[in-house]
């Protein structure tokens, strides 16, 4: 839920005219017609605002089960580095794979500099986009 709400604020902050009632499912989707967030970064921030409405719903829930594990899954930049055997064997729990993908969206934000993301541009697989597994 706190990485959700993270990306929600920082959303609210990277988009002109800021409505804080305006949904975290809105705030992507204007950010991505915007130019801000690339189509990856689209599909993993509405799979993370998914995870924490998951969350939300059920309070006496706080850990992965099968179906958000499937979720994180789904992440397309889980996907795209899990295909290195060395990141699948680092990050074996849900949690610790959300919170990479997490990251790697952060340093994407961090690094792009204004309105720089066209529609369906995201950035090669291995580069500062993407942060290195230093820290497991």
């Amino acid at each position: 839920m706190v990485v959700a709400a993270y990306f929600d604020e920082f959303l609210l902050s990277l988009l002109p005219n800021p409505n804080p009632k305006e949904s975290f499912y809105s705030r992507i989707e204007r950010a991505f017609k915007a130019g801000y967030v690339s189509a990856i970064e689209q599909h993993d921030l509405h799979v993370i605002r998914e995870l924490r409405n998951s969350f939300a719903h059920n309070m006496r829930v706080s850990r992965f089960d099968a179906d958000r594990a499937k979720q994180v899954e789904s992440l397309t930049i889980w996907q795209k580095v899990s295909k290195r055997p060395y990141y699948r064997k680092k990050m074996r729990s849900p949690r610790q794979r959300l919170l990479y993908v997490a990251a790697a969206i952060s340093a994407r934000f961090i690094n792009r500099k204004g309105k720089t993301v066209l529609p369906g541009d995201d950035p090669a697989l291995w580069t500062a986009a993407y942060p290195p597994l230093t820290s497991f």
